[in-house]
């Protein structure tokens, strides 16, 4: 018996150092994506570089979209305030350092997720007490199925280390800690807090209080119900008045991006493919301790972990959406996975023939699998991100600068090139050209009014391009005044 059970620690501790190396390796490639220049390593990041761009020339964050530069932020502000923030630290300015500021979105990102991994080794070795190596493996399975949105300069891993951070302090107050009503109002903080870097946070303001009623815990559900709707209400108000009409206007009209039935299968079929064996783990586990506990902590972990999945399938109807969607219920569906597996140690199942044959396939399982997701990040995800070099990003910011020397306060020029429109963004119209105008829902009559009244006088294109239209703007008549290798800058005569 006492050979099994050191077979099965050895094991583990093999299975931990593997996890380890490829933890490692990952790492690597993390930090060789924060040097692309690319101007889009994940989920359009373009958009929000171009918004933190506007914050360090003096504009305001969230402006009218029906009017001026017709752009739209799309987020909550906390991740712009500090990016843009760390950016002003360093004297960055968006015409001479676009590529620093995405290295400051993409650290970012990194940073969050390592302290995201932190906060789940901690969680599960220091609160569940579970064993180190068997902690170790389940956080490096965490990083390394994050998406490449979690890399980009955007608010994803930010949310990510919220969620985690909330959970923890939720599973500190189910354990009855001595100082358990300060993580219960730690927990509701954070959960607002999440609103205000990703809209997405809005579920938690609903699975929470969902919880309580569910479990009869009829105080708890009116403390945490007051607490997580007057926390919502004084963030909406402050950001109203400080950007006022257009905060909201932004962040919730702003993602109006129109829905498809189609779009839920697209997302679901993609994320069940990748991550099939810990989804189905995690429904099955969510709904076995939900059911089958009565251990509090296990009750609201499946609880939760069954409501973010919900949110997931139902908001990825949404035009634009993504497998990120599921990153929540990935990270808690690995908790619960190795809650599991940490049971059955325990209680020593692994003695069993059987059971000992199944942890076997399951490690075996791992060391396939964590090599596989990472060539397929590489290989099919962000191997151009890796081999662009900075000559393209040149040419677009001598484009850039040609402007910049030829254009007046209050003229305007149209870019179909993301990071010229950063570069100069006080001056870019309809830069969000993802969305705009394909799916969003504002009013753009004006745009073409401007063009012909001559206050968009530039036109910037790929040379290779054969763009010659863009909401009702002919550009046909245009001339041809600044070139390089693969940009075109035309003149705008219609005035």
């Amino acid at each position: 018996m006492l050979l099994r059970l050191k077979s099965k620690f050895d094991l583990l501790k093999i299975t931990a150092w593997f996890c380890v190396i490829n933890f490692l390796l990952f790492f690597l490639l993390r930090i060789f994506l924060i040097g692309s220049y690319d101007a889009d390593i994940g989920g359009v990041e373009n958009n929000v570089a171009y918004s933190i761009s506007k914050m360090l020339c003096g504009d305001a964050l969230y402006e009218n979209p029906e009017s001026g530069s017709f752009d739209i932020t799309q987020y909550t502000p906390l991740y712009y305030y500090i990016a843009a923030g760390i950016s002003q630290l360093f004297h960055l300015n968006p015409l001479n350092d676009l590529h620093a500021i995405y290295a400051v979105g993409r650290s970012l990102s990194l940073c969050f997720n390592l302290l995201s991994v932190v906060v789940l080794f901690l969680m599960l070795n220091r609160q569940f007490k579970i064993n180190k190596q068997l902690a170790i493996i389940a956080t490096c399975t965490y990083f390394i199925h994050l998406t490449r949105i979690h890399f980009a300069a955007r608010p994803d891993a930010l949310f990510a280390l919220l969620f985690l951070l909330m959970l923890a302090c939720f599973v500190f107050f189910f354990q009855q800690h001595k100082h358990k009503n300060i993580y219960l109002i730690g927990g509701i903080l954070i959960a607002v807090l999440s609103v205000f870097v990703k809209q997405t946070g809005i579920q938690y303001l609903v699975i929470i209080p969902a919880y309580f009623i569910l479990t009869k815990e009829f105080k708890i559900f009116l403390i945490a119900t007051l607490s997580l709707a007057i926390g919502l209400v004084v963030g909406l108000f402050l950001f109203d008045q400080m950007y006022p009409g257009n905060f909201l206007l932004n962040t919730f009209k702003g993602i109006n991006n129109g829905v498809s039935i189609a779009r839920v299968y697209d997302v679901f079929s993609h994320f069940f493919l990748k991550y099939q064996v810990i989804m189905v783990l995690g429904m099955l586990l969510s709904v076995r301790y939900f059911f089958g506990s009565h251990d509090k902590v296990f009750k609201f972990l499946s609880f939760m972990n069954v409501g973010i999945f919900s949110f997931a399938v139902v908001t990825s109807v949404k035009e634009g959406s993504w497998i990120n969607y599921y990153n929540e219920f990935i990270a808690l569906s690995i908790i619960l996975i190795a809650l599991e597996v940490k049971a059955l140690i325990d209680h020593g199942i692994f003695q069993d023939r059987l059971a000992s044959f199944v942890s076997y396939a399951a490690a075996l399982y791992l060391i396939v699998l964590l090599p596989n997701v990472m060539l397929q990040k590489i290989f099919h995800e962000h191997f151009n991100h890796l081999k662009n070099t900075s000559a393209i990003f040149a040419q677009r910011q001598q484009t850039a600068k040609w402007l910049s020397n030829h254009l007046k306060k209050d003229t305007y020029f149209i870019s179909f090139d993301d990071q010229i429109n950063a570069m100069l963004p006080t001056h870019a119209m309809v830069p969000n050209k993802d969305i705009v105008p394909t799916q969003s829902k504002f009013n753009y009559k004006q745009v073409t009014e401007h063009y012909y009244s001559g206050l968009i006088k530039y036109i910037i294109k790929p040379r290779t391009s054969a763009i010659s239209e863009f909401m009702g703007a002919d550009f046909t008549g245009c001339k041809e005044v600044f070139s390089t290798a693969d940009y075109v800058v035309l003149e705008n005569k219609s005035n």
